[in-house]
């Protein structure tokens, strides 16, 4: 039934097709009806059509929202710093990227396609089920290993208010309902008219929001997964849950009897943060259990730290 069925998405460059197909496989072992629909750069279009074999994935175009040219333009121009416009160059695709899953998510729910979106990122392979949604409620996950202020002066400049209490959404991964999205939408045009396409009135977003509240370069000044776990927060009645994922400096992939230990160990899911520069390096079995258990460790202790915090009545 599409009401049950779970629609995930992602926004991917193609040297994370292998981390894509093997999520898909351990996708098929977890969830009995689902699909998967990628955003690619139009020119790797061809490279990601061997997975159109696997028939819940669809695969859309970048151009289909805008333009990166597009997008470049109309976020720069909310900025009138030059020396950061320079600075912040390099990472001009990283806030298109997330421009792109707003605007899919825009797409997604305005064309009826379904009712429970997850975003999934694209380098990065789930190892144990999640429970996404609750009858029709997108359960709201959070990190302990990750916390940027920045991004939250930014949606706080969007919203006008935060939650008295929260993790960081970053986690990877983020479960959107019908109703989120709608709560999304009224917030987001009460802090600019939508006068554009999708594409461009998120582009128009992004950067009004970034460059009124920064004045100055910093690597990270956005996160969609922040964006959209402070707006299921603000809708009240819903308790964040921590979660344990394996997301470490280690130089290589893991062997099916390792991933096998962190499936064992209790992580969710398993990140590759540049899977074509360590695809051919393999990683020693004692390293991989001192960052797992260093991992768990940090978590044990910050979940103890933050517990009544995090499951406050």
């Amino acid at each position: 039934m599409l009401n049950n069925k779970l629609f995930f998405f992602q926004v991917s460059l193609k040297k994370n097709i292998p981390v894509i197909e093997k999520n898909y496989l351990n996708l098929k072992k977890f969830y009995a009806d689902f699909s998967l629909t990628i955003i690619c750069k139009d020119k790797e279009l061809n490279s990601f059509s061997k997975l159109s074999q696997y028939p819940e994935i669809k695969i859309i175009k970048e151009s289909f929202f805008i333009e990166l040219q597009d997008f470049k333009k109309i976020f720069n121009n909310y900025c009138s710093n030059k020396s950061f416009i320079r600075e912040n160059n390099w990472r001009i695709s990283w806030y298109y990227q997330q421009a792109l899953k707003i605007s899919y998510i825009f797409f997604f729910f305005k064309k009826n396609i379904g009712n429970k979106l997850i975003e999934w990122d694209a380098d990065s392979i789930i190892l144990n089920k999640i429970e996404f949604f609750e009858n029709s409620k997108s359960n709201v996950f959070g990190t302990l290993f990750e916390f940027n202020k920045k991004y939250f002066d930014t949606i706080l400049f969007i919203f006008k208010k935060l939650p008295k209490y929260y993790l960081s959404g970053t986690c990877q991964f983020n479960s959107i309902s019908k109703k989120d999205f709608f709560l999304l939408e009224d917030r987001l045009e009460q802090f600019i008219k939508k006068k554009y396409k999708k594409g461009e009135w998120i582009s128009h977003l992004l950067g009004k929001a970034i460059f009124s509240v920064h004045k100055s370069y910093f690597v990270s000044l956005f996160s969609e997964q922040d964006l959209l776990t402070i707006n299921r927060l603000l809708s009240g009645n819903v308790k964040q849950r921590a979660v344990l994922y394996f997301r470490s400096n280690l130089k290589g992939v893991l062997s099916d009897m390792q991933i096998e230990v962190l499936k064992k160990l209790g992580f969710v899911h398993l990140t590759y943060d540049h899977y074509d520069k360590v695809k051919a390096k393999k990683i020693n079995n004692l390293r991989l259990l001192f960052e797992a258990l260093k991992l768990i460790l940090i978590y044990s202790v910050r979940y103890i730290y933050n517990i009544n915090k995090i499951y406050r009545d």
